[in-house]
């Protein structure tokens, strides 16, 4: 084996010195921005005593330290931004509307379930109940816990708007296992009559129900079906399907007025700005006044207009203002008066726009009919508007006798119209 002689190595020590000072010179000359302006004339550097200490670096662990050059803790509150209109809109929109505009799955049967909910309000209850769900038919696109909320939302219909009782089943659903001539064998619920009839004596029902939802994507339709059967002999007791998508409201098969996003939105905008929701009626018709005097009781023709501002759930309530006049120029008894006074109306019957509006109320009124015969009247009234803008209605009227050219003017009277509604 051949040795290497020390004195050999000095080449290889020497070029790493070299490649060490190489790599460590760009570290100790670093180019001087100023040096151009020095050598032009510039003014020099200031002395080293007149150059401002470096401030002392912060304590170790504190908040201040922690913070960049640029951060600055600034003790004072946040200031409030206002929002301009467009960000209110937008606000409000997210409040009520969801991420898109159309409906969705659960919306949609969730009105299908009301309408299952009306039709068996309509049923002998003796013949149903007690009742018991026995499951939630799903279509293969639909999860199992869908399933579980259709079953929630049908129960809690039937306890709190119904009379019915209802019962849960446990042996509706329960998975069975059994080994049969070698084989295991898996049951879920029943699997012959006599399993129901049991089912049912063991939670004391007369009846069970089935519920089968199916979603079609590509016609975007989604079908609820029902059927309720007596547990002993399995005959169908009622039987029911109902069809719907994003686009067939409960408005088109029942006829009931279902506020959507857009009316929801400008409902509640309108209830934080405290905007009035008013309309006015112009309306013509006649009535009677009664009078003491030798000719009678005097009738008259009426042109009146009345002002109102709705309120209240639905807005089925409105008070507004009302001034008619009371006019009979070709008679015995010529009169030339008019009715001022206000008005407070509740709409009886639910809004449906398949059906007329029936208003029923009473007013407060002064009747005046110049230097004399002036007095006051209290009346109840009913109007009828036939779907939206026609209509007539009535009133009976009590006015407080005066007297009026040597006789009393006043008692019981009545008034009917025919109204314009705007």
């Amino acid at each position: 084996m051949s040795r290497v002689s020390p004195l050999s190595l000095w080449p290889v020590g020497l070029l790493t010195l070299t490649l060490l000072m190489t790599w460590a010179s760009p570290l100790s000359a670093q180019p001087d921005p100023g040096a151009g302006e020095r050598d032009s004339g510039s003014s020099p550097p200031p002395p080293p005593s007149a150059v401002p200490p470096p401030a002392p670096p912060p304590a170790v662990g504190s908040g201040a330290g922690r913070l960049s050059s640029r951060a600055r803790v600034v003790d004072r509150q946040p200031e409030r931004k206002t929002l301009s209109t467009k960000e209110y809109e937008a606000r409000m929109r997210r409040y009520i509307n969801s991420n898109n505009s159309s409906l969705t799955l659960y919306q949609v049967v969730n009105e299908m379930l009301d309408d299952l909910l009306a039709d068996v309000r309509d049923l002998q209850l003796d013949a149903v109940g007690p009742l018991a769900i026995r499951g939630v038919g799903l279509s293969p696109n639909l999860s199992p816990l869908f399933g579980q909320w259709v079953e929630g939302e049908v129960t809690a219909r039937l306890i709190q708007a119904t009379k019915l009782t209802v019962r849960y089943c446990t042996p509706c659903q329960s998975l069975r296992t059994d080994v049969e001539g070698g084989e295991w064998v898996l049951r879920l619920g029943w699997t012959e009559h006599e399993d129901m009839r049991k089912a049912a004596a063991s939670i004391g029902v007369s009846s069970f129900m089935d519920i089968f939802v199916s979603f079609v994507p590509g016609a975007n339709q989604v079908m609820l079906t029902v059927r309720i059967y007596r547990a002993d002999n399995g005959a169908i007791l009622w039987a029911e399907s109902y069809t719907s998508d994003s686009t067939t409201a409960a408005i088109l098969r029942t006829g009931e007025r279902v506020m959507n996003r857009e009316e929801a939105y400008r409902e509640l905008t309108r209830k934080i700005e405290q905007r009035p929701y008013y309309g006015y009626t112009i309306y013509f018709g006649g009535g009677m006044i009664p009078f003491a005097g030798p000719e009678g009781d005097i009738d008259f023709n009426t042109i009146g207009i009345r002002f109102y501002e709705k309120f209240g759930e639905d807005k089925r309530s409105l008070f507004g203002i009302v001034a008619e006049s009371a006019i009979s120029l070709f008679s015995t008894n010529p009169l030339m008066a008019a009715f001022f006074g206000g008005i407070l109306q509740h709409r009886v019957n639910s809004p449906n726009l398949n059906d007329i509006q029936l208003w029923a109320g009473g007013a407060m009124e002064v009747f005046v009919a110049g230097l004399q015969g002036n007095t006051l009247a209290f009346e109840g009234n009913v109007d009828l508007i036939m779907q939206f803008r026609l209509g007539f209605g009535a009133s009976v009227y009590y006015a407080v006798p005066v007297d009026f050219g040597g006789a009393d003017i006043g008692g019981v009277g009545y008034k009917f119209r025919f109204t314009f509604h705007f």
